[in-house]
């Protein structure tokens, strides 16, 4: 009895003792995600080319928790980019016993890849990798071209068309002027076509300009460079100076005048003169002939409409282009006629001494200097004065002058320290051809001081 139930005990030892399959499958490891670039190189041809580097992929930190070897380690494609045409084959070497395998992409996007391992009893779950490739951006090269010579008033081109992209990519131009001579009112605004490689710029006063050229790839990359115009005094056009324009009422003189005698030439060389008409009202039998000397400084010519005469002013030095000006004469018919305004030019006081002794005080004499070129016309006519006086003595020496004298004798002080006070109003009214002002008075105040 006490044998059986050893060996019973013996036989359970033996089944709970036995020793089990304990094999587990291996753990792969593809490795971290990587990141690489494509760039653009230039083929011999002239012709822009993708560069791919080849990605390398280690499989090495793979293992089999049992301690066995990793005996065989499988690499495959799970995902490629939209447009690549890898294939299987494209990993080498594989299959392998090396956990190192590698490929070159051909696009850009992102690389999935799976790796299995084998310990050759089981193999393992997949494991991810993925490789991205991204485009790499080359910053471009900008270059705003040789120094440059030139005269003031005459433009002068750039040339930036030096500047390139390693990338191929589209350049967008920015100029800018950095600096100028100290006399020059040039801005980057006066630049002509900043915004590509030739742009234009006429210096306006002698010394050295500096330019600045930013060129943009539009992806972040950006480059500049520096550009010297040095101007020297050049030969500038004549300067025109035909008059003002004005308007003209039948109070004007007709025939009418142009006066270009005021032009000149900054270098001081000769030039000659040529009136023309351009314009003329509806019905006018105006032209270049009827100007009594067109290549004269001075000429005139007898208006026969009311209306818009335009003018030009052409002078031509023989060394650069002619320079041309306008004048605009508007002939009016006395529709816009408004009537002149009087100025006596406002009340005055005047004060002289009169000597006395034991036989009396001398009478004071008064002059006067009147003051009406205050009037005016806002239609520019010319005006004619007429002066009077209204209340007391006196004597005007020309009463249609603009500022004519008036003399005035008072009477004789009592005596010393006493004063004799008289009043005189003036009265001044203008006329043009067509109407006259409204009266303008002044009182002028006279004291006669006996001493």
């Amino acid at each position: 009895m006490r044998g059986l139930f050893a060996a019973s005990a013996l036989a359970l030892l033996l089944v709970t003792c036995k020793p089990e399959n304990t094999n587990h499958a291996p753990v792969a490891s593809a490795g971290e995600d990587q990141v690489t670039y494509v760039h653009a190189e230039r083929a011999p041809d002239g012709t822009l080319i993708d560069v791919f580097d080849s990605v390398e992929l280690d499989g090495g930190s793979s293992y089999d928790p049992d301690g066995s070897s990793i005996v065989q380690y499988f690499w495959s494609f799970d995902t490629i980019p939209v447009g690549s045409r890898l294939t299987y084959e494209a990993l080498s070497p594989n299959p392998d016993y090396s956990p190192l395998t590698h490929f070159t992409p051909d696009h850009e996007g992102t690389y999935g890849i799976v790796l299995e391992v084998f310990d050759g009893l089981l193999l393992s779950a997949r494991d991810y990798v993925q490789v991205h490739v991204v485009r790499s951006n080359n910053t471009p090269v900008a270059d705003a071209g040789p120094d440059v010579n030139g005269t003031t008033g005459s433009p002068v081109t750039l040339d930036g068309s030096g500047s390139h992209d390693p990338d191929g990519d589209f350049l967008s131009y920015r100029w800018e002027l950095v600096l100028v001579p100290e006399d020059s009112q040039l801005v980057s605004a006066d630049i002509v076509y900043p915004r590509t490689a030739y742009p234009k710029l006429t210096p306006d006063a002698p010394g050295v300009y500096a330019l600045s050229l930013e060129v943009d790839d539009g992806l972040g990359g950006t480059d500049d460079d520096l550009v010297t115009v040095t101007a020297s005094l050049g030969n500038l056009p004549p300067v025109v100076v035909p008059g003002a324009s004005r308007t003209v009422t039948p109070c004007h003189d007709n025939p009418i005048t142009l006066d270009g005698s005021s032009s000149y030439d900054p270098d001081g060389d000769p030039f000659t003169y040529l009136w023309s008409v351009t314009e003329v009202p509806y019905g006018s039998q105006i032209n270049s002939a009827a100007l009594t000397a067109s290549d004269e400084p001075v000429t005139t010519v007898q208006l026969d409409r009311h209306g818009l005469y335009v003018f030009m002013l052409t002078l031509d030095d023989g060394v650069n282009d002619p320079s041309m000006d306008v004048v605009a004469i508007l002939f009016d018919d006395g529709s816009s006629e408004v009537p002149p305004v009087a100025h006596a030019g406002g009340n005055q006081q005047v004060q002289e001494t009169s000597s006395c002794d034991d036989t009396g005080c001398a009478p004071c004499t008064f002059r006067v200097l009147l003051d009406g070129t205050g009037s005016y016309d806002l239609n520019d006519d010319p005006l004619t004065y007429s002066w009077e006086l209204l209340d007391g003595p006196g004597e005007l020496d020309d009463p249609t002058s603009p500022t004519p004298e008036l003399l005035v004798a008072s009477s004789a002080p009592p005596g010393p320290g006493q004063m004799v006070i008289s009043t005189l109003e003036v009265q001044l009214v203008v006329h043009d051809c067509m109407s006259e002002s409204a009266p303008s008075t002044a009182v002028l105040t006279f004291v006669c001081q006996g001493a």
